[in-house]
């Protein structure tokens, strides 16, 4: 609230106030195995020194804010753009550099970044917000570690937009049985035998067409929807099994459904 009271401020000031200011949306990549790897003490911690170092690499009339769980909001005022993509580059490579220190162990982490400007389309604060996160999300989705700015444009609503309706259609499918599982062989080269089966997830719409795997599987991860999906897919094949006793199979599962004790 006190982000979005500042950015609302700003808003409405002068128009030369606000021309040079920048929103950033600062996200700690992979959160979510970090927080099963070390445990939620740890994690809590780790977020506290990735909050004092965003602190000191960024100007001190800068603002740094929690806006969620693994993500902070840098407002900079004044800032020119080569200022901007300064901050960004040296906020990297601090990650890359140097591990935070938590109580589990020293963690190399990388972060990802997305921007967005105070332009004459940002009629209110939650938009500029939303523009950032959404940059965020494009940070992510092109590899994570770097940053990227939000630029208005029709093709890059209509874009997010067929994401969230696509993460939408994995979430229905994995509440509705939407999921399938296809087996490829896995042959003995020598002999052209078949040793086992991998058990490759396919998700199909309501009509019965089958979704090509690129485009939901990379949005697992991004949605939090991996442990939910690799359990699904493990039931799956444990009715594969109990009907095919003789069968052998291989499931692929994520690293953060790995790194659960409970798994």
């Amino acid at each position: 609230n006190y982000m979005l009271n500042r950015i609302n401020k700003l808003l409405a000031g002068a128009r030369d106030a606000r021309k040079d200011a920048v929103y950033c949306v600062v996200g700690v990549d992979k959160m979510a195995f970090v927080n099963d790897a070390i445990g939620t003490k740890s994690a809590d911690v780790l977020l506290c020194h990735v909050a004092e170092r965003l602190a000191d690499i960024m100007p001190t009339k800068a603002l740094v804010a929690r806006v969620a769980g693994d993500m902070f909001g840098v407002l900079l005022t004044g800032t020119s753009g080569r200022d901007y993509a300064d901050y960004a580059a040296r906020t990297l490579q601090s990650f890359r550099d140097r591990p935070i220190i938590t109580p589990a162990a020293p963690l190399h982490i990388t972060v990802s970044i997305g921007a967005a400007r105070l332009g004459d389309h940002v009629e209110e604060a939650i938009d500029l917000m939303v523009f950032a996160e959404q940059a965020l999300h494009e940070a992510r989705v092109k590899g994570r570690d770097l940053t990227v700015e939000y630029s208005h444009s029709p093709t890059r609503n209509e874009e997010r937009r067929a994401t969230l309706e696509m993460g939408e259609r994995v979430k229905h499918a994995l509440k509705h049985n939407g999921l399938r599982l296809a087996y490829q062989p896995v042959l003995d080269a020598a002999s052209g035998q078949v040793l086992f089966y991998e058990a490759l997830v396919r998700m199909f719409r309501d009509d019965g067409k089958m979704i090509p795997a690129c485009d939901f599987v990379p949005l697992i991860e991004e949605l939090n929807l991996a442990l939910e999906l690799d359990y699904c897919v493990f039931d799956l094949a444990v009715k594969e099994l109990e009907a095919y006793p003789d069968l052998r199979l291989a499931i692929n599962i994520s690293g953060i459904t790995a790194a659960r004790a409970d798994w």
